[in-house]
């Protein structure tokens, strides 16, 4: 009897690791196969590759000791890390560009930071052509527009969004899209090359996060408005920047790239930890971290340098994003 319960033990400790291993395998591999996720928490789980991925190395090294058992599961799940998590193929374009580049930073600079002083005073001694901001909380408009010491053309989201704009380049035309819901508002304007009159079609927007079912479809819905708008566009430069709430692995992020027809502008850079829960130490910020802040270009642009930089203040990083035109 007592050797019948062993057996029992080592079957049920057997399949559970199967499974297990077999959960992981598929949420790793989602993002890679031709289906749309149409549950939210499904897509959520699916674009956390990072932390999946550490997921599978754990399991990797627990299943080191079944190896006969466990090999071609082991090699599947290590395949499949290697590929996903495989480091950049180069850092820069080697394109030789004529036109002026266009540097870009984005920011979400969170509501209530108490470090806003010092912050605007960075960003005003800072290089940058564009500089787009989400998070602008209410008590905060009023000073974000010394910005306009270094960037003078402006334009802000004041009745219920966070977003500002703030431009070195002319802004020659532009207009705000209330859709009529929560994080529903788009800044979209045209700004101008002041060396060769270039237009830059830009649209920037900060859908909600899609923490349950009913903001997953609106964060969608906001999604699928601006690809619209990106793709009537008959500019030749278009850019769709700033806080997407979804990641690259997202069925969402995919169909606003096919149905924009704009590119990711960080295919050639690794991982970026955009958004982090936790700071309190590097290990921790990046396992508890999401790649959720994006920079989407026509292919007009080469992408020349991508950066990111720590703020204080604030649980997203700087990106910045330099745009060369073709």
């Amino acid at each position: 009897m007592a050797k019948g319960n062993q057996h029992l033990k080592i079957y049920f400790s057997n399949t559970m690791s199967y499974l297990l291993n077999l959960m992981v395998l598929l949420v790793l591999i989602l993002p890679f196969l031709p289906i749309e996720t149409t549950t939210w928490w499904l897509d959520n789980l699916s674009s956390l590759q990072l932390q999946w991925s550490v997921a599978a190395l754990v399991l990797l090294a627990f299943n080191i000791k079944k190896a006969k058992k466990y090999f071609g599961m082991l090699t599947v799940l290590l395949i499949t890390v290697i590929y996903l998590q495989r480091p950049a193929s180069y850092a820069a374009n080697t394109e030789v560009l004529t036109a002026p580049s266009l540097k870009i930073a984005q920011l979400n600079i969170h509501y209530q930071n108490p470090h806003l002083e010092p912050l605007l005073s960075r960003l005003n001694a800072a290089d940058f052509d564009l500089l787009v901001l989400q998070e602008v909380g209410n008590d905060q408009r009023q000073k974000i527009t010394t910005l306009k010491q270094a960037y003078p053309y402006f334009i802000s989201d004041s009745s219920n969004g966070d977003l500002a704009l703030f431009s070195k380049w002319p802004i020659v035309e532009q207009k705000i899209h209330d859709l009529g819901y929560q994080g529903g508002h788009i800044i979209e304007v045209i700004i101008q090359s002041p060396k060769t009159n270039n237009p830059v079609h830009i649209f920037t927007l900060h859908p909600v996060s899609p923490r349950n079912a009913e903001l997953w479809q609106l964060r969608n819905s906001t999604l699928n408005y601006v690809a619209e708008q990106a793709f009537a566009s008959l500019l030749q430069y278009k850019i769709i920047v700033g806080d997407l709430n979804t990641t690259p692995w997202s069925a969402q992020f995919k169909a606003l790239q096919k149905n924009s027809l704009l590119t990711y502008s960080d295919n050639a850079f690794s991982y970026i930890p955009s958004w982090s829960y936790s700071e309190k130490n590097p290990l921790l910020s990046l396992l508890s971290s999401a790649y959720i802040d994006h920079c989407l270009i026509s292919a007009a642009f080469a992408v020349i340098s991508k950066d990111y930089q720590r703020v204080p203040g604030s649980d997203h990083q700087l990106l910045i994003t330099e745009l060369g035109m073709r």
